[in-house]
């Protein structure tokens, strides 16, 4: 079983050649618009604390400040009226956003309402004098919470000062000066356009605007929409650049899908813009899902043609707000052949939506699917159900996606891998612990698979190999146990051998023997061919022949065939055949047909029934 010169010359050719930051853009397109629109809704909703704690914390205690104390960890104010407070601006921010870098919270969202309370007209002017500086400091912070301090210090400076907030928006900015960064911006703007949107669409159109002017204008149309869209249509007409038109007509439909989504779908049927009539129908079917499926319904009769995908939109939408619904919706769509398949994706938002918000009815639910709606939704929809249900109990995630892969027509090993992997990452102990309770049989197998992988991917191999010996016998194909054993091998390919010849004869053993093989001839040619000489014949010399041969056939396809001519069950010769055959055949395609042709010890049948469809 020596290897030839000719083999030896071929392993050794083949082995030695072996946004920056992250924020927001500018709403430059219309799909862009829309998505801005739905997440700045979401955001919305959770900081509603927030904002309600700011108005009312506001109206009740007027202007009192801090002498800042310590309560449960939090820096609070007690009630010093605003003229008494002896800080300088700096310290405000400062303590400002010490507090929102703390986890929100409602007492953190009061506390915050006061420090914003405290400041006042003075202090604003102080610190836009450096607005770099200033924006600068809000950087530790998410993305969100530097909307959020934006948009709620914009509002108290235009309740006590809006001369001296609006000279400073006016005002040119200096050639050594940028932007504001875009989350601070956006902030600004949601604040500017409720208080006056006409305002902002002026300060829109000044030279060097401190505000970005794309998302000005958008945000300001919408808001106009929003209050009056008779008004806000008439003031379509007063753009003359094709780009600060394109962008009030988005933030126009957007605006006027919120209060009015069926009569927003109607008016874009009319226009000949693709990318409007997309932005004008996305936005009418995220608002319609806030009025209930009746609504949403009523959208998607109007869809065009080329946009009924965006019924994926709607349905996702909806599962945020009445997940029930969501679910009879697309029921009946599905029953009455009314939903386009469109890409296997596009289900994804509504499964991961009603395992978020309704898991325990979404999981009975799908448990009484027939076949059709399995092929309706795709295979994608249990799996991101599982995830987004594992979000908040992954132990119950788990146990569903193990029930359902004993069923037809289900991606099972994906669904309980992606099930386990949140269920472990949440709690180890826990979850190995109920593996290890479960009874003898394909369940215990299947998960104990997933367990070794999860194991391995974390670097303790010796408690994943023991995990994949509970569960070897549900790996029928080999499939798992290939993958292990390359990804053991490039961490220590010497046990990664070890560990494969410990397996059962099989598929598993064998895809294990050859993965290793692989990833040894690669690293150690010369260790890799000595362990080949110890195998003793059958099928692990067959398995690490076939991993030579797919090998050697980059550098010799001579060294290849030699190496095929060593294998000795039919199967495996042919498999190996296939791989030598295929790269062969992209420089010589000719010399390759003679070969396979000519090729014995395979099943002569399937060898010319192979070479016809390959012609």
């Amino acid at each position: 079983m020596n290897p030839s010169a000719r083999q030896w010359s071929a392993i050794s050719i083949r082995a030695a050649s072996g946004n920056q930051s992250g924020l927001v853009p500018p709403p430059t397109s219309s799909l862009i618009c829309v998505a801005m629109r739905f997440s700045i809704t979401m955001f919305a909703v959770m900081l509603v604390s927030f904002g309600a704690g700011y108005a009312v914390f506001r109206t009740r205690t007027g202007r009192t400040v801090a002498a800042v104390t310590e309560v449960a960890g939090w820096r609070l104010q007690s009630a010093v009226p605003a003229d008494e407070d002896r800080r300088e601006p700096e310290q405000k921010l400062d303590d400002l956003l010490a507090l929102a870098a703390k986890p929100s919270s409602l007492t953190r969202d009061r506390a915050l309402s006061a420090a914003i309370s405290a400041m006042t007209a003075e202090d604003f002017r102080a610190l836009v004098a450096d607005p770099l500086a200033m924006s600068a400091r809000f950087e530790k912070l998410s993305r969100d919470t530097q909307k959020m301090l934006a948009e709620a210090m914009m509002d108290r400076w235009l309740e006590i000062d809006a001369d001296g907030a609006l000279a400073w928006l006016k005002a040119p900015r200096v050639a050594a000066e940028t932007a504001l960064r875009p989350d601070q911006s956006f902030g600004m703007l949601s604040s500017l356009a409720r208080w006056n949107p006409e305002r902002l669409l002026e300060l829109a159109r000044a030279p060097a605007p401190r505000l970005d002017r794309s998302d000005a204008i958008y945000v300001a149309m919408e808001k106009l929409a929003a209050n009056n869209p008779a008004e806000a249509q008439r003031k379509l007409a007063t753009f003359d650049q094709e780009k600060d038109r394109r962008l009030a007509m988005q933030g126009f439909l957007s605006g006027w899908a919120s209060v009015d989504p069926k009569a927003t779908a109607v008016f874009a049927r009319s226009l000949t813009d693709l990318a409007t009539r997309k932005s004008g129908f996305l936005g009418a079917v995220y608002s319609a899902a806030d009025k209930g499926s009746a609504a949403v319904a009523e959208i998607f009769q109007l869809l065009p043609e080329e946009l009924r995908r965006y019924k994926w939109s709607g349905l996702s939408a909806l599962a945020l707000a009445q997940p029930a619904a969501a679910r009879q919706l697309l029921g009946d769509l599905v029953s009455q052949q009314q939903l386009a398949a469109g890409n296997p994706d596009d289900a994804k938002g509504v499964s991961h939506n009603l395992g978020t918000n309704d898991p325990v009815a979404t999981a009975r639910w799908i448990d009484s699917w027939n076949d059709e709606m399995l092929t309706a939704v795709g295979s994608g929809f249990r799996l991101q159900f599982v995830q987004g249900w594992a979000e908040s109990n992954p132990a119950a995630a788990f146990e569903w996606a193990l029930a359902q892969s004993q069923r037809a027509n289900t991606p099972a090993d994906d669904l309980i891998r992606d099930a386990l992997q949140l269920w472990l990452n949440d709690d180890r102990s826990a979850a190995s612990a109920w593996i290890e309770a479960l009874p003898a049989g394909k369940m215990r197998e299947r998960a104990s698979q997933a367990l070794a992988e999860y194991l391995f991917q974390n670097g303790d191999s010796a408690d994943a190999a023991l995990a994949y010996s509970a569960g070897a016998a549900a790996d029928t194909r080999g499939e798992v146990a290939q993958r292990f054993a390359s990804a053991f091998a490039n961490k220590d390919v010497s046990a990664a051998a070890e560990w494969s010849l410990t397996l059962p004869a099989g598929a598993a053993r064998f895809n294990a023997i050859k993965a290793t093989s692989s990833v040894w001839l690669a690293k150690d040619p010369r260790a890799a061919m000595a362990w080949f000489e110890q195998l003793p014949g059958g099928s692990d010399h067959d398995a690490t022949a076939s991993a030579f041969a797919a090998i050697t056939v980059h550098a010799d396809p001579s060294a290849a065939v030699e190496w095929v001519g060593q294998i000795t069950d039919p199967k495996a010769r042919a498999d190996a055949a296939i791989s030598v055959f295929e790269i062969w055949s992209w420089t010589d395609p000719q010399g390759a047909r003679a070969w396979l042709r000519n090729l014995s010890g395979v099943d002569e049948h399937w060898k010319e029934t192979y070479l016809r469809r390959a012609r």
